[in-house]
């Protein structure tokens, strides 16, 4: 869907250009080997071959995502203001014998903590920047985020806020996706183009090309 609407949205903007778009593309940047959702491509009158990246999130992969960066976020404040508490009620207990400050202040300070956590976890203060940083993986002039419109509304405004906050940030745009083929635009992203192209990055590079030149569809 979302591969679908940009193919339209980048043939509107350049009528006259031929435009490449597949799912499921492997690049290789930073030696490291990634595989891009999406990918499309067309040629402009210099011949620089603009790229656009997609990385696409349906509500299972983007659960999985703000839960693993929650989770180590957790464990995190956990482990800090247990230890900060800890020493807190040591201190305060002053002359008083050894085990009994233990006794005192490891609850004391498991609790205190458990509660501050609880207030945060409710109010979902916790970063979902991870989608970020792996659709900055796919070297491209724009990128894009696709996610279902179900994954989306699962999760608040203060969550949400974080994502186009991240993702403006770092000039990438954001597609939000229905189950009725319907596609919104959340966030344009902005371009960044290389001198050099990101097209090169792409296993498939050369067979891009080939098609761009002769309108053939390339083999997988």
């Amino acid at each position: 869907k979302a591969l679908n609407f940009l193919k339209h949205f980048y043939t509107e903007k350049n009528p006259d250009k031929v435009i490449f778009a597949r799912s499921e593309v492997v690049t290789t940047y930073r030696k490291k080997i990634g595989r891009a959702d999406g990918l499309l491509a067309f040629k402009q009158n210099n011949d620089y071959i603009y790229t656009i990246s997609i990385e696409a999130k349906s509500h299972k992969t983007f659960d999985s995502l703000i839960r693993k960066s929650r989770d180590r976020l957790f464990l995190f404040l956990l482990g800090f203001s247990f230890i900060s508490f800890a020493v807190i009620s040591w201190l305060t207990l002053g002359a008083t014998v050894w085990w009994l400050k233990i006794i005192v202040a490891l609850p004391v300070s498991l609790l205190i903590s458990a509660a501050l956590l609880t207030v945060l976890e409710k109010k979902n203060k916790f970063d979902t920047h991870d989608i970020i940083q792996q659709a900055k993986r796919y070297p491209a002039d724009e990128k894009w985020i696709a996610i279902s419109k179900d994954a989306y509304n699962s999760y608040n405004k203060t969550e949400n806020g974080l994502l186009i906050s991240h993702a403006r940030a770092d000039g990438i745009g954001v597609l939000i996706v229905s189950t009725s083929e319907k596609v919104v635009v959340e966030l344009y992203p902005k371009m960044k183009s290389s001198r050099d192209g990101y097209i090169r990055y792409y296993k498939i590079y050369e067979k891009i090309k080939k098609y761009l030149n002769t309108d053939l569809v390339p083999e997988s």
